[in-house]
């Protein structure tokens, strides 16, 4: 099984996009390079996350192309995520997930959900069913499981020219 990961800003380095490209090589074979369609211009991606990633442009021609029994679509965007639901209903082929990272009180009647959908809280979950009206059995709560490197970077201080790292200690870290 193929996991095409949909997100669509890569010109800059932050959260969101460092668990996209974790979870695009986590869930795809080693031997292939993972796929992320993305709306930035291929140019402008981030030059740190290029490495090891095919990134194509999030079209109706790569949609179509990549569409099949073997592949899924992996969202973690509201817009892309109602894209694809949207043309789903016309091609009936698109297999699609979307991962919910936030909770929003906007934009409810453009939102569009397909019947997976993954929650990284169960705050998220609430907002998925109270707010947009997913059904309960859609959701799946998965906490986020990857460490953002970044946050445990800044919890390594140097002492006396040794390197600790507090995040080991239960220093803090909150629900990674």
């Amino acid at each position: 099984m193929k996991i095409i990961s949909v997100y669509p800003n890569f010109a800059n380095r932050g959260g969101a996009q460092d668990v996209v490209i974790q979870l695009a090589k986590a869930l795809n074979d080693s031997n292939e390079s993972p796929i992320i369609m993305t709306n930035t211009p291929i140019e402008q991606v981030f030059s740190e996350y290029r490495d090891g990633i095919t990134f194509i442009p999030f079209s109706l021609k790569n949609i179509f192309l990549f569409s099949g029994d073997k592949v899924i679509f992996m969202s973690h965007s509201r817009k892309t995520t109602s894209q694809l639901v949207i043309l789903n209903k016309l091609i009936r082929k698109l297999k699609i997930i979307h991962v919910a990272h936030s909770t929003f009180n906007s934009l409810k009647y453009l939102s569009f959900f397909p019947k997976n959908v993954i929650a990284v809280s169960n705050g998220v979950k609430d907002n998925l069913i109270d707010y947009f009206n997913v059904p309960e059995k859609n959701i799946t709560v998965i906490y986020n499981g990857i460490k953002d490197l970044r946050q445990i970077n800044s919890k390594i201080s140097t002492n006396n020219n040794s390197v600790t790292d507090d995040s080991s200690t239960g220093g803090g870290g909150g629900d990674n």
